[in-house]
């Protein structure tokens, strides 16, 4: 009994080892910004869905404010092109945030289909490993 409690607490110190050594950050809905043209961005959600809420600041070298405002029915959001922007950040106010630093590479949103796939494969690959565990265990009855 003593020694199943140990490999129980083993197993469980193992597999906390292994999460916690690949830290990855999770979003359950993320936001990015992704530049169309020179004084327009597009404000999107993972899945490729526009954000029709968000505001959006921009900012120069300084950290100064020049333009601020809502995105339209689409998430796009206009400013002059003349302004020289050197950082932009989106808010919808239900905690999304979503930064960019001019010149950047853009964050894009993955499909939820690839996300949701990978859980189910971990998932499939967990019970699988129990699954073969426990098929090498032989079982008794008690009389």
């Amino acid at each position: 009994m003593v020694w199943k409690m140990k490999r129980v607490l083993l197993t469980v110190f193992l597999a906390g080892c292994i999460m916690l050594s690949f830290p990855t950050p999770v979003y359950a809905c993320r936001m990015f910004i992704e530049p169309v043209e020179p004084g327009v961005v597009r404000i999107m959600h993972d899945g490729n869905r526009p954000s029709t809420i968000a505001e959006v600041v921009v900012y120069d070298e300084e950290k100064r404010e020049l333009a601020r405002g809502k995105v339209d029915e689409q998430g796009y959001f206009r400013y002059s092109p003349d302004i020289v922007a050197t950082f932009l950040v989106a808010e919808d106010g239900k905690g999304h945030r979503a930064e960019w630093r001019v010149g950047d590479p853009v964050e894009v949103g993955r499909p939820r289909i690839t996300t949701g796939l990978a859980v189910v494969l971990g998932f499939v690959a967990i019970a699988g490993f129990f699954h073969l565990r426990n098929k090498r265990k032989v079982f008794t009855t008690p009389k």
